[in-house]
């Protein structure tokens, strides 16, 4: 795979949107309990677990 010059500038542009996101995260985080901070977790683990078996059964019938 190359990496050209559109990519670099895409990654570029978007950089200091992962740093905001990142640092609103962590925000977020801290001020949640965990009550509701692992069941939330869990079940997106579970749906993106979910996604990955589905996209793995359709590739294999497909």
């Amino acid at each position: 795979m190359r990496i050209d010059r559109v990519v670099l500038v895409s990654a570029f542009a978007m950089l200091p949107l992962a740093v905001v996101s990142t640092l609103l995260g962590a925000w977020i985080i801290k001020r949640m309990r965990a009550e509701l901070f692992y069941p939330l977790m869990y079940g997106m683990i579970a749906l993106v677990g979910v996604k990955l078996v589905w996209d793995a059964v359709g590739a294999l019938v497909g």
